[in-house]
């Protein structure tokens, strides 16, 4: 038996909105080019959900992503990223923390097969450090969890202090500045 094409039309427009809801369509996508060295996806670009802009402490660009008081800020999002990352082989990060030490969180990146499991590559972050410091995770350090589509189909990322056993903290003062994908450690 065929499903009424009302209840076809009704599902894709809402994946459709889903969709939109989930990539903000307003800001560009960085384009992934194979020659580059790495590529700038957050946070001067990438309309990341959950950060605060701040110029207080910067390393790389004009905006760093303010991520403080973790029990009320649970986590950082964008859709509005390169989705292939197979040309790189990890992802660097300045993290700056004012706040107390340690720090704990995940960066998830979401790539799903389908929507029935939420399938992604996940990787625990410890800011163990006051001020200052760059980040290299390469690729192999992520773990896979569920089934995730591939390092070319990377629908979004999320940097969360909720989930894994990860302990908010309402005294969480952390900077995020120049996430890139690269190929190299720094």
């Amino acid at each position: 038996m065929k499903p009424p094409r009302l209840l076809l039309s009704t599902l894709g427009l809402a994946a459709f909105s889903f969709f939109t809801l989930l990539c903000d369509a307003a800001e560009p996508i960085p384009t992934v080019s194979p020659d580059q060295d790495s590529l700038t996806i957050g946070f001067d670009v990438g309309n990341w959900k959950g950060a605060e802009l701040s110029t207080e402490h910067v390393k790389a660009g004009t905006h760093s992503a303010l991520w403080k008081d973790h029990l009320i800020n649970e986590s950082l999002s964008s859709g509005s990223i390169p989705h292939d990352w197979t040309s790189y082989n990890g992802l660097k990060l300045w993290i700056y923390n004012a706040g107390k030490p340690p720090v704990s969180f995940m960066i998830v990146a979401v790539s799903q097969k389908d929507r029935e499991a939420f399938s992604y590559y996940a990787h625990r972050v410890v800011v163990d450090w006051e001020g200052w410091k760059e980040v290299w995770i390469p690729f192999s350090a992520f773990e896979p969890n569920r089934d995730p589509a591939g390092w070319n189909k990377i629908d979004s990322v999320l940097i969360t202090s909720k989930g894994w056993a990860l302990k908010p903290s309402a005294d969480a003062v952390l900077y995020l500045d120049g996430l890139r994908l690269a190929n190299s450690a720094p």
